[in-house]
C-alpha cells in the first residue's frame, strides 16, 4: 500500500496527457435517444446541465461503451461513474486518475482540474488493482467532504469513480478566494472552549483549513480534530467558522 500526496497538475505534466488519449460513454439516467447508444436507467433522474449531457454524450459516441450512473439530486453530478472507462494503460495509476478525471471535468463542474483536484493518496492492493483517492480544492483550499476515488484494474483500466463533488464552487464566488480573520489559535480556543475539555486532555489535534460547500456562501472554516486516547481512544471534530468564530458544529 503507498499513500501520498502531489499536485494534479504533475500527473498531467508527467504524461503529457493528450485532448483524445481518454474516452469514456455512459448510460444516461433519463430515457433519452443517444445518436451512438439508446439506454435506460429504473430511476429515472434529470441530469444536471445541459453541458453534462453533451459531454457525457461525447464520451458515448467517442468510447462507445456503456457506464452505470447514479447521480445526486441535490447536487446534480454523479455519485458513481461504474464501467469500462478507459482503455487499457500501462502508466501509472496516479496518471490514470489524472487523465480520466480532466476528461470530466464538465460532468463535476470544474474549470480547471489540475487546479481544482489534488491526488492526496494512492493504495495498491496485492492482486494490482489501485485506489487513488483525490481531493476536491479551491484556491487551493480543500473542500470539505468533496473527495473521489477512482478505482483502476490491473490493465490499467478505470472501473469506476465514485464520491461526491460540489460544481462551479469557483463561480459562487465569484472566482476570489476567501481570506480568514480568525487566527489558527483563536479557532483552536473556540474549538476547545466547545467541547467543554481541556486541550491537554486530547493526546493530538489537528488542524486544516477547508471551503464548507454545504453552506450559504462557502465559508472558509477550520475543521479541528482532537484525538483522545483515554478512557476510551475516540477522535471528535469541531468546526469553527474562519471569520466570525462561531462554531458550526461538534
Amino acid at each position: 500500500m503507498t499513500a501520498f500526496s502531489v499536485p494534479f497538475f504533475m500527473a498531467l505534466m508527467l504524461s503529457g496527457i493528450g485532448e483524445d488519449s481518454i474516452a469514456l460513454g455512459y448510460q444516461s439516467s433519463e430515457n433519452y435517444r443517444s445518436s451512438s447508444l439508446d439506454v435506460q436507467l429504473s430511476d429515472a433522474q434529470p441530469l444536471a446541465r445541459h453541458d453534462v449531457r453533451e459531454a457525457l454524450d461525447q464520451f458515448t459516441r467517442t468510447n462507445g461503451g456503456r457506464v452505470e450512473v447514479e447521480w445526486n439530486h441535490s447536487l446534480r453530478t454523479p455519485t458513481l461513474l461504474r464501467g469500462k472507462l478507459t482503455a487499457p494503460s500501462n502508466h501509472s495509476p496516479g496518471w490514470i486518475a489524472a487523465g480520466v478525471l480532466s476528461r470530466l471535468k464538465t460532468v463535476y463542474g470544474l474549470n480547471h482540474p489540475h487546479d481544482e483536484l489534488k491526488i492526496i493518496e494512492v493504495r495498491n492492493t496485492l492482486g494490482g488493482a489501485s485506489h487513488i483517492r483525490v481531493q476536491h480544492v479551491l484556491f487551493g483550499t480543500p473542500v470539505y467532504g468533496d473527495e473521489l476515488i477512482v478505482h483502476i484494474d490491473k490493465q490499467g483500466v478505470v472501473r469506476q469513480v465514485r464520491g461526491a463533488i460540489h460544481p462551479e464552487l469557483h463561480k459562487q464566488l465569484f472566482n476570489r478566494p476567501l481570506f480568514a480573520v480568525l487566527s489558527e489559535k483563536q479557532a483552536l480556543a473556540a474549538a476547545t472552549a466547545a467541547l467543554g475539555a481541556p486541550l491537554e486532555a486530547a493526546a493530538q489535534r489537528e488542524v486544516t483549513m477547508q471551503y464548507m460547500p454545504t453552506r450559504k456562501g462557502i465559508p472558509l472554516v477550520y475543521v479541528i480534530q482532537f484525538h483522545y486516547s483515554r478512557p476510551t481512544p475516540q477522535t471528535r471534530t469541531v468546526i469553527v467558522h474562519a471569520l466570525t468564530g462561531n462554531v458550526i458544529s461538534e
